[in-house]
């Protein structure tokens, strides 16, 4: 998923805010853990990431503020409660808290040639 944090601001994320970008992000990684357990996938052998922009934003906890940053922390905290995202995954908590420690690898886009 590629920087999920212009979501925010979509006409169709009402109200505007945080949670939108870590609903796409958390959606897009319980999608793909829900597909390989339908077609009976062994897990573990891809990576998953999300790349976030290096805009200057807060983290949907408030606890970290920086460029591209806010999304790692997005990810540790939206796995931790998806409902901080109004997400409510059809993969186990267990399951998603597994694959994060395991699978997942934090990105970010710069602007550099």
């Amino acid at each position: 998923l590629n920087e999920p944090d212009f979501f925010e601001h979509a006409p169709k994320c009402q109200p505007s805010g945080a949670w939108c970008r870590v609903k796409a992000a958390l959606s897009a990684m319980d999608g793909v853990l829900a597909a390989e357990k339908e077609v009976g996938v062994n897990a573990g052998r891809v990576k998953m990431t999300v790349t976030w922009s290096f805009a200057m934003t807060t983290s949907i906890d408030g606890k970290v503020n920086g460029p591209g940053i806010f999304g790692f922390q997005d990810m540790v905290a939206g796995i931790a409660d998806p409902s901080l995202a109004n997400y409510t995954p059809r993969t186990s908590q267990a399951n998603m808290e597994e694959a994060f420690a395991s699978r997942w690898v934090h990105g970010l886009n710069t602007q550099a040639p």
